[in-house]
């Protein structure tokens, strides 16, 4: 089964703002208007609020997508999960800083439909509406923790199989101690499309990257160690790499690639580009992102695209990995959720 990376959400959502725009002017001027087994599958457990075969709320003032394109989507979105978690209930922590707005970007692994299988991809995007100060958390994959109504533990990337996004925001909250409410899912078809029609992206590569990149995407020219330009297969094969090291090497290449990418989004892209990018990428997305949002991130986001600041998930001496085989990474859960808040509710450039 196909895996992408959906790092080129923060672009879609700065853009989508763009594309909002001009769409409202325009209307202005025209008058009114497959999934593979999860592992440790379980029953809720008593007095969860989770049931088993429902399907997910209507989601409040949502953006309206299909208006904005003008047409359908090309993929389908799944809303029909093995546990429900209402909209709303997120276990939001009260007390942080309400100027700083939390957005999950999900990246699933699934071809057939969106919201749909374990995520590849989890990043909190954190926007401060303020200062413009934009930050990305990239989170492992393989990190162990509770599910929200289960009665045992499994890995972060599961919530999304279990539940969609309303599980997955779940999950993030009760883990990290976050206020997230918002939520972007992509499909991987978007991420090639992209990068494609940004006519590729100029990476610094090793041998062994490229040795990956050439097995993984024959039909693409052959590339080698040094300053390579890639097209959009090679750009995914790149960022799903991990036999050469891990799922934090991983999410280094990630980050490397949305600073790559952003930098060309933001310097060399004409207006008639920039557009194309945002009605191809809505095309593989689904939000609850309300149109307050998207103005709030049209003046924030795109501004500071290119001084995004990373982080990966837990850090440098908060881990170990599970000793039973199953590749599961055991944070130090004390010392992980105090360096993400240091990091997300810090000091921000005004």
């Amino acid at each position: 089964m196909k895996r992408w990376i959906a790092l080129v959400i923060v672009m879609i959502l700065a853009l989508s703002g763009v594309w909002m725009a001009g769409k409202m002017y325009v209307r202005w001027q025209e008058g009114p208007v497959q999934e593979q087994p999860l592992e440790g599958v379980e029953t809720p457990a008593p007095g969860s609020t989770v049931k088993p075969g429902a399907t997910q709320a209507p989601k409040e003032d949502p953006m309206d997508l299909d208006s904005l394109l003008d047409g359908e989507k090309a993929v389908n979105v799944q809303d029909e999960f093995r546990y429900y978690v209402a909209d709303g209930d997120y276990s939001v922590v009260e007390g942080l800083d309400k100027d700083v707005m939390n957005i999950l970007l999900l990246g699933t692994d699934s071809e057939g439909a969106l919201n749909n299988g374990r995520t590849d991809t989890m990043i909190i995007c954190s926007i401060h509406v303020k200062t413009g100060s934009v930050k990305l958390s990239s989170i492992v994959r393989d990190l162990y923790v509770q599910m929200p109504g289960m009665q045992s533990k499994n890995k972060i990337n599961a919530a999304n199989s279990f539940g969609g996004p309303n599980m997955a925001i779940k999950c993030v909250n009760e883990t990290f101690g976050l206020n997230v409410s918002r939520y972007v899912s992509i499909n991987f078809n978007a991420f090639v499309d992209l990068v494609d029609l940004l006519g590729g992206v100029d990476l610094e590569i090793t041998s062994g990257e490229a040795g990956q990149i050439n097995k993984h995407a024959p039909h693409s020219p052959r590339v080698k160690a040094g300053m390579m330009h890639l097209d959009g297969d090679q750009s995914l094969q790149y960022c799903r790499i991990r036999k050469l090291d891990n799922n934090f090497g991983r999410n280094e290449r990630q980050r490397k690639f949305l600073d790559a990418m952003v930098k060309k989004v933001i310097s060399g892209s004409n207006m008639d580009t920039l557009m194309e990018l945002v009605e191809t990428g809505m095309h593989y997305v689904d939000t609850n992102l309300s149109t307050s949002d998207l103005f709030t991130i049209l003046f924030t986001v795109l501004p500071n695209m290119g001084d995004m600041q990373m982080y990966s998930c837990p850090g440098q001496g908060e881990y170990h990995y599970d000793n039973s085989g199953t590749s599961a990474v055991i944070g130090h859960m004390d010392k992980v959720n105090a360096s993400l808040h240091a990091f997300i509710y810090g000091e921000t450039e005004e």
